[in-house]
């Protein structure tokens, strides 16, 4: 009488495991079905848009040659283009200024006001016309992430082992930290000067770094920053002063005859304790104001101008590599061909979808 439900539970069990292979089985067909038709329509497309180039290979190749063409005019019509560039550092946070110069410089070229140009970089207006743009860029490497992230977050200080908070020190990784950074963070900066005339940057680089360095804002900015380092810098003088005051007491101390010596010539001392020698600590004490104080005067070296130059512009610029002249409009002018007529290929299809339609509701 009991074999009978048992019999039962074990039939439907089998029946529930068999719809979920069954189940199972369909899924994995599912998902197979949906990746071949991906790829199959993938493969479509391709194949279309290769026959869309055969077609209009020759309206392609027409563009580039004009743009090619284009090119050539604008390369001897205008002259030889010469370049230079020169890295420079951005002190007290003068590196959104240094942007604004660049575009204002170029806005100044654009419009052809060779008298603000001439006044700025103490050139003629003949050589003002020459110049054809700045360029200004940032040098994003890790090493200078590196010392971005140390200064911020891993600065010895006098306090504390690391400086500022090691909890945002653990919360924020390096890798984090390094895609917060814009182009504004970076302090090294690559700037490319442009002109028609090869032997002018040499004035161009005093007057760009002027226009910076003699700002009334950022002369003001530089005074505030170096008189906190200066205050500092006595600081911590002073400091190794005092250290050096109190070694001295406490050696003078040692070498004194043990007046208060007790009964016995000696001094028993029950228990164990580790006490520090004071000697170490006025010692690492010392070593650590010291290496502040270098580090201190390291960057005041560092950190001169609002704008220090790294490497100079050349007293003859390089003359720009023709392809460099006639090859982006060729591109651009078939980039724009393309385009267009990849338009004209999506409204043709769509007029030949309505007429379809058409056609089927009439008959």
């Amino acid at each position: 009488m009991s074999e009978k439900p048992v019999s039962e539970n074990k039939s439907s069990a089998e029946i529930d495991m068999t719809d979920f292979l069954k189940l199972l089985g369909k899924g994995f067909t599912r998902i197979a079905q949906g990746i071949t038709w991906l790829f199959t329509n993938a493969f479509e497309l391709l194949i279309l848009f290769f026959l869309f180039l055969k077609r209009k290979i020759g309206w392609l190749g027409l563009a580039f040659f004009l743009g090619l063409g284009f090119g050539f005019y604008t390369y001897y019509s205008s002259g030889t283009t010469y370049r230079s560039e020169m890295i420079t550092r951005s002190n007290f946070e003068s590196t959104y200024f240094l942007y604004n110069q660049v575009e204002y410089f170029n806005s100044l070229i654009k419009n052809k006001n060779l008298s603000d140009l001439s006044k700025i970089f103490n050139i003629n207006e003949t050589d003002a016309k020459a110049l054809v743009n700045f360029d200004a860029s940032p040098i994003k490497t890790d090493i200078e992430a590196a010392k971005l992230y140390r200064q911020i977050f891993l600065r010895t200080k006098r306090n504390h082992t690391y400086g500022f908070d090691t909890i945002w020190s653990r919360t924020m990784k390096f890798n984090d930290f390094k895609k917060q950074l814009t182009n504004y963070d970076y302090p090294l900066n690559r700037i490319i000067v442009k002109s028609k005339l090869a032997g002018i940057f040499p004035k161009i680089q005093q007057g760009f770094l002027n226009s910076l360095n003699n700002d009334p804002y950022l002369k003001e900015k530089k005074e505030r920053f170096q008189q906190i380092r200066q205050q500092e810098e006595q600081l911590l003088t002073d400091a190794l002063t005092n250290i050096d005051t109190l070694r001295q007491v406490y050696n003078k101390k040692l070498t004194m005859p043990a007046e208060n010596t007790p009964a016995g010539g000696s001094q028993l001392i029950l228990g164990e304790r580790n006490v520090r020698n004071p000697e170490l600590d006025l010692y690492d004490k010392t070593m650590l104001i010291k290496d502040e104080l270098m580090e201190l005067k390291a960057v005041n070296a560092e950190e001169k101008e609002p704008l220090v130059l790294y490497a100079a512009l050349g007293s003859t610029g390089t003359a720009e590599a023709l392809d460099k002249s006639i090859l982006p409009p060729a591109l651009y002018l078939m980039a724009a061909m393309f385009f267009i007529l990849l338009i004209i290929e999506f409204v043709t299809y769509l007029t030949k979808l309505e007429t379809r339609k058409k056609a089927k509701i009439d008959s």
